[in-house]
């Protein structure tokens, strides 16, 4: 049973030295961590979508991955310095006039 446990033990350690050594290599290569440049790259597509869309800002959040717009928008503040509706103001292509 204990050669079990320590089996177990040494196969988990060696996990996660090669997780952290991806996660290294990761962050040579973005200059981030993983999660970090995940949600930058949705952040990212979100400004796509709200410059050149029309879509509701929760169907945006949803589309770049995030659970709801309440999710998306602290993340695409501390990203862009705004919130999604104020940046779509801003930078959206104007509504059509009828």
């Amino acid at each position: 049973m204990r050669a079990l446990q320590l089996r177990a033990r040494t196969s988990s350690s060696a996990e996660t030295s090669s997780d952290t050594n991806s996660e290294d290599d990761n962050r040579d290569i973005t200059g981030t961590a993983p999660l970090t440049w995940l949600t930058h790259q949705r952040v990212l597509r979100a400004q796509q979508l709200l410059e050149s869309t029309g879509l509701p800002v929760e169907e945006v959040a949803r589309r770049c991955g995030f659970s709801s717009a309440a999710a998306m928008r602290p993340h695409f503040r501390r990203f862009t310095g705004s919130a999604p509706a104020a940046y779509r103001s801003t930078f959206g292509e104007p509504e059509p006039v009828s």
